[in-house]
């Protein structure tokens, strides 16, 4: 049981019979916004409240159940809702996908833009804004229409259709919305034990690690202390470094298409910090980026000059 709306408790009911019934507290201070916010999963329970998202996770510590605070790495977006709308905030749960997520309007918006979704598995956010419309609502169905029933996400939105998600066509409204996939790395400033907020970095060159997933170009925007570097946006090439089985040729190739590979990105510039944004906008398209890594050498330790 939610109880709110100042301290914001949450409680368990236990006992046995009508007699032996008790209410004990698990935690307070973390009140729900509402009921349509509350997830629950086989192990778990997820919830809004006016300062992010958060989960009981079930402990063996003590043999006892502990709030959990999830939305720390995107607590700037979430801080961006109108929190005189939140009764406005629904969330789902996709089993198939390891993910939980909610709807909720932004700031000087009436209605929901933005979806935050948590993959449970990997630990990670990520945020969508569809491309033709806005979620009013949303749900997780069992499709009668496929041999299992598998789960598949539904979305309403504010002109009365439902749409369904779990397409093949990687765009909104079956392939006649592209929508955007983007990555924003944190502003990077300490490099290493030495070379730190306050030391120069000669930067040369950003490694992209990826899986290849079709023939696509992203693009990439450095900024170095705040101001986009010369050259920027570069173009990252996202196709495998390899030819597959069909188009083999002994002798000539090596087998790839799908293994984990990188591309060099040359740059010149110096700073103390370095910020990423990856960017991926065509229709039908796709990415799949791990990670990435920065070429420098040390520059003036202590520079006195302003960047």
């Amino acid at each position: 049981m939610f109880k709110g709306p100042n301290k914001g408790s949450i409680n368990e009911l236990a006992g046995l019979t009508a007699s032996t019934i008790t209410r004990d507290k698990l935690v307070d201070g973390a009140p729900c916004v509402g009921h349509n916010t509350i997830i629950t999963t086989p192990n778990d329970i997820y919830w809004a409240s006016l300062y992010g998202f958060h989960s009981l996770r079930a402990t063996q510590k003590y043999g006892d159940t502990e709030e959990f605070f999830l939305s720390a790495p995107i607590q700037d977006s979430f801080n961006l809702i109108n929190f005189t709308r939140v009764n406005q905030i629904q969330g789902f749960w996709h089993p198939l996908r390891n993910m939980v997520g909610w709807i909720a309007p932004l700031s000087g918006q009436t209605t929901n833009v933005i979806m935050f979704v948590f993959n449970y598995v990997l630990n990670q956010w990520s945020t969508w804004v569809f491309g033709g419309f806005n979620p009013s609502t949303i749900a997780v169905i069992r499709d009668p229409a496929t041999t299992q029933a598998i789960p598949r996400l539904y979305i309403g939105d504010y002109s009365g259709r439902v749409h369904s998600g779990d397409q093949a066509t990687r765009s909104d409204d079956d392939g006649t919305v592209a929508y955007s996939y983007q990555i924003r790395t944190p502003i990077h400033t300490k490099f290493s034990e030495t070379s730190t907020e306050m030391t120069e970095k000669s930067m040369g060159a950003i490694t992209t690690f990826f899986r290849p997933k079709g023939n696509y170009n992203a693009t990439l925007d450095i900024a170095v202390d705040g101001r986009t570097a010369p050259g920027s946006p570069f173009n990252v090439s996202m196709q495998g470094a390899g030819a597959v089985m069909d188009v083999f040729v002994l002798d000539t190739d090596r087998l790839g298409g799908l293994e984990l590979t990188y591309v060099e990105t040359p740059f010149l510039e110096r700073g103390r910090s370095v910020e990423l944004t990856y960017n991926l906008n065509g229709a039908g398209q796709d990415a799949e980026i791990y990670g990435h890594a920065i070429r420098y050498t040390p520059a003036e330790r202590d520079p006195l000059e302003g960047s």
